[in-house]
């Protein structure tokens, strides 16, 4: 079967359960809720799908296909058949004649339409924008198609966000991706949520009552702010295929059903807003901070009902809250013990879930400590009409407060009085909990002030023609600021923009007569376009993949990250293609190696150890990822994986010519590993076909690993740190060996090692004190190996040192404090932190008490963060104290100092220590 035709099977046995279900526990509803509501469960039975599938380990195109095709299928029993009843299905009339308020709505469509389409072949022929594409978004969907299982594969090198990101959104990618083996079309799924969130809105300002024409324009207001385009249709931003729009519709369907009231449907609405909060908190971590606005309130609404009715509803909501949102964080308790790793969770200062990222660490992050109200607003892609729009909201907020009152039970205090809170404690939670202050999660918080917006439009009818100028003027604005986007609408955008907000002004003079003849247009149009939309998606990825084939040499052009990269990634390709079957890579330094799969996936990207303790997916450093390290381990590890093709990256994405060691052991064994392509920022190495055995592996020769000396330029009487780490053969893994370290041949010390039988790797760290009277050169270390019997085994050099006058070199600069913030008050948990400096041998903190006596403590080099010892935290008095550190360099200086800052000690903690 064709891979299109899959696909439209797919999404149609979906579908059709997804009616049965609304058609089974709803029963009948109006139209439009309907529709809400069987999309709702289109959504959920796919992820829900999924992740039974890829928890058994049998996720594939074929088991997905036979397990929709039969809950279809068992849905359709009789025992689930449902009587229809007339007289409470709702009527819909549609009126073909045709009017002049008809023809300027229909323009508006048109128009918008056409940019729309325009936009989107744009972005399907594009390639994927950024980091988070390459990294995870598109390339756990193809290792799950590999592997069939919804483990995270390893990301060494990369960013940290994979490996403990919920995976709402990588699973519906995974739902398009695994029957067309491509990513095309999940660059459309951005576009269906952004439309999805647009009409959330629009219902939602219905439900409160909001008359039809006020709803219009507030919908059109909010879909043109400028950055949620941008994200939403994919234009240059940070993040083209991102998962904020995803979690932003979410977020606005969980917030749907909380506007119905619960005594009409005591067990469905509970169930379906846990269906919908599941989502949101299953697609983005920051899900669980503003989801809790909507849990309160949702226990509100629930203390109205009667008996036992409270506890049903509330398990309900739990359970279908956990079908669809819980997996990511099950999955993080059983690989680490805590569901929101690698973040360290603290509640009152006691550590619940212990992580390897604390709040103050992620504090000092660029996001948190950059963040400004004032330039997010006006800099940041949400429109320069938005300070007079949150002003306006303001003030209006309270005037609804204090000035209307509720009239029905639909459009209840509970519900005024919740909608205007929510923005308000929505930007307070993105303030205060969330470290990262991304602007784009501010959607969040801005989503609901239209919602306080449609109150003023209805309850202030005499402002109301200032309201609707003030609104149009700001679709302008926010029309205008697009223009900076090239090619956005193909043609001047000012022109465009003119044109649209002549329409939006002309639009509400004719629309007031005509609500319903426009309401029922509305219906029937939605219905159309999601028919259409499974039919389009059956056809146009044949087509688009088609084009795509014929021509990739322009797949990857644009962008820093891919004018790096793109080469290397089309050379990979082009040779796929050429061979017609697909390799097996490994790949070092960056992480972004989504592009090195090929067409339809054809090839293997793997991580290879450089050791043999192997990698897990929750492995945070580097280090623990390739420390220790061997490079005959490492050739082992490529001949067990049978690699075709070594791919070595720079050791980051901005384009730095650094390439990790895998890069320099490949040119050490240059009769296993033959340069095909080389670039400025990549080199690609094709494996020798008679990669049989490794040449020239040493059987009883020691290998140097690694061997650092910190610092390399001493000061006379300095002192120096070895580090030196060996590969012991195999044959002397149970024999005692004996290392004796010399300097222009004097010994400096003896190392022995007894019985390495259980690890490969010996790892010695020593000391060198230099004499006062050693001349100012350059000397020779090196390791003399000996068995017990005094046979000489190896004579390996390693690094030499240089000796320097002090009076050289000039004093180290202050470090740069990173926490505790100026004037933060202490807790017990505070770390003393600050930046390292690379050349020093210590580091000294002076804190000044408050009545000014002084102390200082002095922590090893590596030590950058420093615990007050509890000792002497216990004896701190309540009070303001100044701190400031200085580095010691390798002369024994004492060096700069760095800011003074202060810290507060509360009366409370002073009683608790």
């Amino acid at each position: 079967m064709k891979p299109y035709a899959v696909f439209f099977l797919l999404n149609l046995c979906a579908w059709w359960s997804a009616s049965r279900l609304q058609s089974i526990l709803s029963h009948y509803v109006p139209f439009i809720q309907a529709f809400v509501l069987k999309l709702t469960f289109f959504i959920s039975l796919i992820l829900i799908s999924e992740m039974i599938l890829g928890s058994l380990g049998v996720l594939s195109i074929s088991t997905l296909l036979t397990f929709h095709i039969i809950l279809a299928g068992f849905l359709t029993l009789p025992c689930f058949s449902v009587k229809k009843t007339d007289s409470i299905k709702e009527s819909i009339e549609f009126n073909l004649s045709l009017s002049l308020q008809s023809v300027v709505a229909g323009v508006i469509l048109v128009v918008a339409a056409i940019i729309f389409v325009l936009q989107s072949w744009k972005l399907l022929t594009l390639a994927p924008f950024h980091w988070d594409d390459y990294t995870y978004h598109f390339r756990f969907p193809v290792e799950w198609m590999k592997t069939h299982s919804l483990g995270n594969p390893i990301t060494a090198f990369g960013d940290l966000a994979p490996v403990y990101s919920p995976m709402n959104s990588e699973l519906l990618h995974f739902w398009v991706m695994a029957p067309l083996s491509s990513d095309i079309i999940c660059r459309f799924l951005q576009h269906l949520f952004l439309l999805g969130t647009v009409l959330i809105l629009w219902l939602l300002l219905r439900k409160i009552r909001i008359p039809l024409c006020d709803s219009i324009v507030l919908t059109i207001s909010f879909a043109t702010i400028p950055y949620l385009i941008t994200q939403g249709i994919g234009l240059p931003v940070e993040q083209q295929i991102s998962n904020d729009i995803i979690a932003l519709f979410f977020f606005a369907l969980s917030l749907y059903f909380l506007f119905f009231d619960v005594k009409d449907s005591p067990l469905s609405l509970p169930a379906l807003f846990g269906l919908s909060l599941g989502l949101f908190i299953g697609t983005k971590f920051i899900g669980i901070v503003f989801s809790i606005p909507l849990i309160l309130f949702f226990l509100i609404k629930i203390r109205r009902l009667k008996g036992l009715h409270k506890v049903y509803a509330f398990s309900l909501f739990t359970i279908f809250s956990m079908l669809t949102g819980s997996y990511s964080y099950l999955n993080n308790v059983i690989l680490t013990g805590n569901p929101f790793f690698p973040a360290t969770v603290t509640i009152a200062n006691i550590q619940i879930f212990k992580g390897i990222y604390s709040m103050e660490y992620l504090k000092s992050l660029e996001y948190f400590s950059n963040f400004s109200w004032l330039d997010t607003v006006t800099t940041h892609g949400f429109g320069l009409g938005m300070i007079a729009f949150l002003a306006i909201v303001c003030i209006g907020a309270m005037g609804c407060v204090l000035f209307t009152k509720s009239e029905n039970t639909d459009d209840s205090a509970d519900y005024k009085y919740f909608s205007i809170a929510l923005p308000f404690a929505n930007a307070l939670l993105f303030y205060f909990l969330i470290p990262f202050r991304n602007q784009r999660f501010l959607l969040f918080a801005v989503f609901p002030v239209y919602l306080v917006m449609g109150y003023l439009l209805r309850q202030f009818q005499t402002a109301r023609i200032l309201l609707h100028i003030f609104l149009y003027t700001y679709i302008l604005l926010s029309l205008w600021t697009l223009k900076n986007i090239d090619n956005f609408y193909h043609v001047e955008p000012f022109i465009i923009g003119l044109f649209l907000s002549i329409l939006l002004l002309l639009f509400p003079v004719f629309l007031q007569k005509f609500e319903k003849h426009l309401h029922n247009q509305l219906h029937r149009l939605i219905s159309r376009l999601f028919l259409w939309s499974i039919i389009s998606f059956a056809v146009v990825p044949w087509f688009i993949e088609k084009d795509l084939s014929r021509d990739s040499s322009s797949y990857y052009s644009t962008t820093a990250f891919r004018e790096n990269y793109g080469p290397s990634w089309n050379w990979v390709r082009e040779m796929t293609a050429l061979a017609k079957t697909g390799f097996r890579i490994a790949y070092c330094g960056t992480n972004g190696v989504y592009p090195l799969y090929g067409i339809h996936y054809q090839n293997d990207v793997i991580y290879v150890p450089t050791n043999n303790i192997g990698t897990l997916p929750h492995h945070y450093q580097s280090m623990n990822f390739r420390y220790p390290s061997a490079p005959y381990l490492w050739l082992d590890n490529l001949k067990e994986y049978n690699i075709d093709l070594l791919v070595c990256y720079g050791a980051d994405y901005s384009g730095e010519i650094r390439f990790p060691i895998e890069k320099i052991w490949a040119v050490n064994f240059s009769e296993l590993f033959v340069p095909v392509y080389e670039d400025k920022f990549t080199k690609i190495y094709a494996l020798n076909d008679k990669f049989v055995e490794i040449p020239g592996k040493p059987e009883t020769h020691f290998v140097l690993n690694n061997a650092t000396i910190t610092p390399r330029e001493l000061c006379r009487g300095g002192r120096a740190e070895v580090v030196a780490e060996w590969f012991i053969p195999a044959r002397f893994r149970k024999s005692e060996l004996c290392f004796k370290y010399s300097m222009n041949n004097q010994a400096v010390t003896d190392v022995s090692y007894p019985s390495p039988e259980r690890t490969e790797i010996s790892i010695h760290r020593f000391a060198i004190e230099m004499p006062v009277v050693t001349e100012s050169d350059s000397y020779a270390l090196s390791a003399t190996i000996r068995d017990t019997g005094g046979k000489l085994l190896e004579q390996i050099n390693l690094p030499s040192i240089r000796i320097i006058e002090p009076e050289l070199t000039g004093l180290l600069p202050g470090p740069m404090i990173l926490s505790p913030d100026d004037n933060a008050s202490l807790t017990p948990d505070t770390r003393f932190a600050w930046n390292a400096l690379e050349t020093a041998s210590a580091y000294v903190v002076t804190i000044t008490m408050p009545d000014g006596r002084s102390g200082a403590l002095e922590s090893k080099r590596n030590d950058l963060d420093l615990h007050l010892h509890p000792n002497y935290q216990k004896g701190l008095p309540p009070g303001t104290y100044k701190w400031h550190v200085q580095a010691r360099d390798f002369c024994g200086r004492l060096c700069i100092p760095s800011d003074e800052f202060r810290f507060i000690v509360s009366e409370e903690l002073s009683r608790r220590r």
